[in-house]
Parts: structure tokens; C-alpha cells; sequence
């Protein structure tokens, strides 16, 4: 087998260009509230959060508000759990959850998580 390798100056070469020069990259705090949305809907698969995808008492859709500042964002979630559950333990999943997620797709840095729990569902398997 005979590899052929070519010279170093024949091998094009990228151009070096100034990190500040390369432009921007916008995301808009929809895209941050789907992403938070998204990353709760992969932890209602589980027992603890069926309900939060449902509708709330006040007929609202279950809610994902986020405020961007600058690289930072904050998130408010409300949901609904379902019954019985440690909400502490539920709480704190979903929290470090989103935090995560929120982290790893859009390169921002998430504040905090704060989640208001709007009401617990009868959990209908235990019947």
C-alpha cells in the first residue's frame, strides 16, 4: 500500500481570523423558552411530572417564561405534579434538568430555575 503525503506548503490552510471579527450569535428568549419547555417534557416522561404538560386550573397552558441578560438567563417554569410525590425531590430533578439542558444547547449561563407548582394531579396507576 503506498501513501502519498503532500508537502506542508501545498496543503491549503484556514485563515487566521480575529475571534472579535468572526460576528455574533443571537438567541432570542423564545428559542431559550422551547429549549426549557423541551427539557421538561423529557423529564414528563417520567411518573413524578405527567401532569406538566396538561392544562392548569386557570386554563392556561402549562408556562416556561425566561429573561436573557446579556449571556444570563433566568427561567420560570409552572407546573403541575402528579400525586403522591416528593415535590422537593421532583423539583429539584426538573430544576437541575433544565439548568443543564439550557447550559448545553445554547452556551448561556442559566441564574436560576425558580418553579412554581400550580397543582398536583391524582396519580390515575395507583387506582
Amino acid at each position: 500500500m503506498n501513501v502519498t503525503t503532500l508537502p506542508a506548503a501545498t496543503v491549503p490552510r484556514q485563515r487566521e481570523v480575529d475571534p472579535a471579527g468572526r460576528g455574533t450569535t443571537t438567541i432570542r428568549e423564545r428559542v431559550v423558552a422551547k429549549v426549557a419547555r423541551q427539557a421538561v417534557a423529557e423529564r414528563a416522561e417520567s411518573r413524578e411530572l405527567a401532569g406538566f404538560l396538561g392544562r392548569l386550573r386557570d386554563g392556561q397552558a402549562a408556562g416556561v417564561r425566561v429573561r436573557l441578560s446579556g449571556n444570563v438567563v433566568t427561567v420560570w417554569l409552572r407546573l403541575a405534579l402528579a400525586y403522591p410525590v416528593p415535590l422537593r425531590h421532583a423539583v429539584g430533578q426538573v430544576r437541575g434538568h433544565v439548568r443543564d439542558r439550557v447550559q448545553e444547547l445554547t452556551g448561556l449561563s442559566v441564574r436560576r430555575v425558580d418553579i412554581e407548582v400550580t397543582r398536583l394531579e391524582r396519580d390515575r396507576s395507583l387506582r
